[in-house]
């Protein structure tokens, strides 16, 4: 086996086991709140990081396919992120729809800048 088969397979472990105590934790959540709706919302939150994490760890290569994954989880991972805590503000504070719907453009904006500037890199 590579290097790169075994490190596949150790982070595959590590993302099952972070997702499954992910999942209890959003269940619990969910029943100690009393709402159902937490258990997903949290569950977005918490999967976010991780794969917002997951990827600034694994992206540290200086090559162009390093930087391309890096970018990739940071975006999906910061979406995910964004919008379960987005929901769960708007849960907690409704009406203002709006001021969340800026706050994801803003997030989207600093990506995508984040995106272009390890773009550059040469």
């Amino acid at each position: 086996m590579t290097e790169q088969a075994v490190r596949r397979g150790s982070l595959a472990g590590l993302s099952l086991g972070y997702v499954l105590i992910a999942l209890a934790v959003a269940i619990l959540m969910g029943w100690w709140l009393g709402d159902w709706w937490y258990f997903l919302f949290v569950l977005m939150l918490e999967v976010g990081a991780y794969i917002m994490l997951l990827g600034a760890w694994t992206g540290r290569g200086g090559t162009k396919e390093g930087r391309s994954n890096f970018v990739f989880m940071l975006l999906w991972g910061g979406i995910l992120m964004v919008l379960g805590a987005e929901l769960i503000v708007n849960d907690l504070y409704p009406d203002n729809g709006v001021f969340l719907v800026v706050i994801f453009i803003v997030f989207i904006a600093i990506i995508a800048l984040f995106a272009w500037t390890l773009g550059r890199k040469k």
